[in-house]
């Protein structure tokens, strides 16, 4: 063992150079580790225990082990070098799986029954069958690599099929005088309990209120998601000619191209007259040289002082949230007579059967010709 023992000219240490042979005996590699020792005699011991677990994965077939929230957030930080917004949502995922947890939970432990006491939790918290599958498949995705990439030991047993809820999706989006009601209700202008009449507000103030309302116009008219409006960098914005913005979707990973109307026009040139030396069109309260990110807190009272979230509205239409002007959009479209695969690539939809959500809102010739023929008969 002491011939795999050496020292780096950079170290401390004893270094560990161990081969690595699969079932028959075949070189795969050469591992390379610090023993974290200085005495050659606790490097020998440390290199030993090194070379048997490397020979009982290997060559054995033996399975590593580990914590349950320690292989999540492995996971989880691979998740964030891309979209560190849904990592955020993931390490809300594991701080509810692992901190209610008097003793710490194995890898060997996400099974099916696991899952299914989490699922139980969520549904008595009144969590959405939507929001709950998303939390679901976050786990069986820590399994599926846990088990494929990782080696590790997992519950071989454990079988998902039909595992998550069946999710009965209502397409909301404004309705018939719901619009002007909202943007009523977002005015920056509008009178403010405990605030000063409009003009005598401290800046900051009036500043977030007209961002609110800003962007909700946008949201509304562009059809593209939240985080894509609030993070759109003024290089996107055709701020010559004033006619097109270019959304790069991130959770798609596809870019496309939206024509203003003429609301969002003029409120992009004022922006830009007052704002242009910031990158982005909404910034960060905090900081200019930062977009807005995720702040809905605002637009969520508004809607609610608007009266959109009626429990009846609720029942039959289900809940209406900021994701909900992206639908008002397309269902306006669609009403209008536009195909749902030109929706679907204004939409940025990766598929057309995404759009499809949409077909019942499509003008329909033959309920037309049914009322034609109704008021034929009576007439007679």
């Amino acid at each position: 063992m002491s011939d795999y023992l050496y020292k780096r000219p950079d170290s401390k240490y004893w270094w560990v150079k161990v081969p690595v042979l699969d079932l028959h005996g075949t070189l795969l590699d050469t591992h390379r580790a610090s023993t974290k020792c200085i005495v050659k005699r606790d490097a020998k011991a440390v290199a030993q225990k090194i070379t048997q677990d490397l020979r009982k994965k290997h060559q054995l077939g033996h399975r590593d082990n580990g914590a349950l929230q320690e292989v999540a957030e492995r996971y989880n930080a691979e998740i964030a070098a891309r979209n560190p917004r849904l990592a955020q949502s993931n390490t809300a995922f594991i701080r509810r799986m692992c901190s209610n947890s008097r003793l710490t939970i194995n890898i060997s432990q996400l099974n099916r029954p696991l899952l299914a006491d989490l699922k139980s939790r969520l549904i008595d918290l009144g969590h959405s069958p939507k929001s709950i599958n998303n939390e679901i498949t976050f786990w069986i995705t820590v399994y599926n690599k846990a088990s494929d990439d990782w080696h590790m030991d997992v519950d071989r047993t454990a079988n998902w099929k039909n595992f998550k809820l069946d999710v009965k999706e209502k397409t909301r989006y404004l309705l018939v005088g719901e619009e002007p009601r909202y943007l009523q209700e977002i005015d920056p202008t509008r009178s403010i309990r405990c605030q000063p009449a409009y003009g005598e507000r401290r800046e900051d103030i009036q500043r977030a209120l007209q961002d609110q309302h800003d962007l909700s116009i946008l949201l509304i008219d562009s059809g593209a998601r939240y985080s894509e409006n609030a993070e759109v960098p003024w290089s996107d914005i055709d701020h010559i000619n004033w006619k097109t913005i270019n959304f790069y979707r991130e959770k798609v990973g596809n870019e496309g191209t939206v024509h203003m109307t003429n609301r969002v026009r003029e409120m992009l040139q004022r922006r830009w007259s007052h704002n242009g030396n910031s990158p982005y069109v909404f910034s960060s309260r905090d900081n200019p040289m930062e977009p807005r990110n995720y702040a809905t807190k605002g637009i969520g009272k508004a809607i609610k002082r608007a009266g959109l979230n009626a429990d009846h509205l609720v029942k039959r239409y289900g809940k209406f949230t900021p994701h909900c002007f992206r639908h008002t959009f397309a269902s306006r479209l669609v009403q209008g007579g536009m195909s749902l695969y030109a929706v679907s690539r204004l939409l940025g939809h990766t598929d057309v059967k995404m759009t499809q959500r949409y077909a019942h809102l499509a003008p329909d010739a033959t309920a037309a010709q049914a009322m034609a023929i109704l008021n034929e008969r009576n007439d007679v």
